[in-house]
């Protein structure tokens, strides 16, 4: 039946100009961690077999990839991926990639979205940890230090509603740097992201040195959320400002009087001292938060945010559109300001609903 279905609704996007945009499928538990492998937090491609048709840095855009019909360069259709050419006279074509941040990988997901006719229908993955932050590609092309972290397994053509797949990874407490996707024989592959946790080097930070704690590339992580109806909660945590509304967390209207919308998020590494806070509207003008509330507390690792016991570290505080409002607390965290010794996590809660791009949380960690 999709056969049939298929190539009609090509025909209707072609003759309308409209563009397809993948499918998002039932995901598993792990894509609640950082995807180490987009080019929002820094990942790049380090070398390749082939990208004839396709570049391989493709792989690692965090937008969902897009097909646009009859729409063709110098080596044939345009396709939002990775694709090699045909005939491949070796077992499989590769791509080496950085992380964009170092750390532990739990799973894996490969979108063939779009390739349909032309995907690859094999992927295998590799892993290997560099103590020197960029090595030359020979040396990791070259190196017998790789670990397989996913042995090969088969993927759908890129149809709808079958084109993303996860995995899981063999190698779930080990840290890595790069990753080696291997697809066999050739052929296209849309998106390739690899979610864990970040593991930044803490002994060589300076403890006397203000930092974004709230920040992903310093182990900040959004562990809970009312609502990202129109973008996700882990927007709030990327570096830079939003270059765009999609870039940002954003909740649905609420229809009910005396709604409120929150996320907290769980710091890098406990902070002794919070000198001075950041929310970010950008782009967000008709829709941005009338006002916020920042809470703060102190979780043990074995402690759910359901048992939190908020302290008020910004009161009720007007928002404004497109505005980078920054807050002056200064607070000593062991202060009589507030009931913890330390502060693990940040509760961020707009009113009534609305979009903030990012939250930044600058202080001195323990």
């Amino acid at each position: 039946m999709l056969s049939k279905v298929l190539p009609l609704f090509i025909l209707i996007c072609v003759v309308f100009g409209l563009e397809q945009t993948s499918n998002v499928g039932e995901r598993p538990a792990f894509v609640n961690n950082v995807n180490l492998l987009s080019s929002r937090v820094g990942a790049s491609v380090v070398s390749y077999s082939d990208q004839f048709f396709a570049e391989a840095e493709n792989l690692l855009n965090p937008i969902a990839p897009v097909f646009k019909p009859q729409t063709f360069t110098d080596r044939g259709q345009l396709m939002d991926g990775w694709e090699t050419r045909r005939h491949n006279p070796n077992e499989y074509d590769w791509v080496i990639l950085k992380l964009g941040l170092r750390g532990t990988i739990s799973g894996f997901m490969i979108d063939t979205a779009f390739f349909t006719g032309n995907h690859g229908p094999q992927a295998s993955i590799e892993a290997i940890h560099f103590d020197n932050a960029n090595p030359l590609p020979e040396e990791l092309e070259k190196s017998d230090k790789w670990v397989e972290v996913l042995p090969k397994v088969d993927l759908l053509p890129g149809f709808i509603n079958q084109s993303q797949h996860y995995f899981d990874s063999l190698t779930q407490d080990q840290m890595w740097t790069h990753l080696r996707l291997k697809m066999y024989p050739d052929g296209g592959i849309a998106r390739f992201k690899a979610f864990g946790k970040v593991l930044p080097d803490w002994d060589n930070m300076d403890p006397t040195q203000e930092i974004d704690l709230a920040f992903v590339g310093n182990g900040a992580s959004v562990v809970a959320v009312s609502d990202m109806y129109f973008s996700s909660k882990d927007n709030i945590i990327m570096p830079g400002r939003g270059i765009n509304m999609g870039d940002g967390w954003e909740t649905k209207r609420s229809r009910t009087k005396g709604h409120v919308d929150w996320l907290i998020i769980k710091l890098g590494r406990a902070a002794k001292k919070i000198n001075s806070l950041e929310i970010d509207t950008a782009h967000f003008k008709g829709n941005y938060p009338e006002s916020c509330i920042v809470e703060v507390a102190n979780l043990s690792d074995s402690q759910d945010v359901a048992s939190a016991k908020w302290s008020t570290l910004l009161p009720r505080t007007k928002l404004s559109a497109h505005n980078q409002h920054i807050f002056d607390v200064s607070v000593d965290s062991v202060d009589n300001a507030l009931s913890t010794s330390t502060v693990t996590h940040v509760k961020l809660t707009i009113i009534p609903d609305g979009g903030v791009s990012r939250l930044r949380v600058r202080g001195l960690f323990v």
